[in-house]
């Protein structure tokens, strides 16, 4: 049991120890950035990014050299801007994006890096203005619009496979009937 400890603390040493240590400053003094290099000079583990005011403007997370896990970004004044996950380099899953004002914007899927699935994008009201669908990063199926009011405006589609509007519309007025 022994040998086994000091060989995992032997090689957690190790690992640190050839970890470098990055940290770049701005002319005030103020951290710019915090991070670590692998061994193979490539970044690894939690970056830091900060604004010249001192506050905290992206925390990401790298394996040799590739975002992954979660990403979150703030405005100057703090507030969270966007918050998603990356897998080997590429978005993946849900990611949320917020006006200076706290307020949600969107709500979007991604898979490989290209949005795939239900995005919803939002006024600075929190009123739903669109709902998109995609598929591998294309316009795909029924794209919807709201009124102010929360009912539906109009509602478009798209071919399956080059996100080509089919000049199918649909329009409703603010009680939700449809136009023609």
């Amino acid at each position: 049991m022994r040998k086994i400890i000091l060989f995992l603390a032997v090689a957690l040493f190790t690992k640190i120890a050839n970890a470098q240590e990055h940290k770049e400053y701005y002319d005030n003094g103020n951290l710019k950035i915090i991070g670590n290099y692998d061994v193979n000079k490539k970044q690894t583990g939690v970056w830091k990014y900060y604004y010249e005011n001192g506050q905290l403007g992206i925390v990401g997370h790298y394996k040799k050299g590739k975002e992954t896990g979660e990403l979150k970004k703030y405005y100057e004044n703090g507030q969270i801007k966007e918050v998603g996950s990356y897998k080997d380099g590429n978005d993946t899953g849900e990611w949320k994006n917020y006006f200076k004002n706290g307020q949600l914007y969107s709500v979007e899927m991604y898979e490989n890096g290209k949005k795939h699935g239900e995005c919803r994008y939002y006024e600075k009201s929190g009123q739903l203005e669109f709902i998109f669908n995609y598929k591998d990063g294309r316009k795909h199926g029924k794209i919807r619009e709201f009124h102010s009011n929360g009912q539906l405006l109009s509602v478009e589609y798209f071919e399956d496979d080059y996100g080509v509007n089919m000049n199918s519309w649909k329009y409703y007025d603010e009680n939700g009937i449809e136009q023609n």
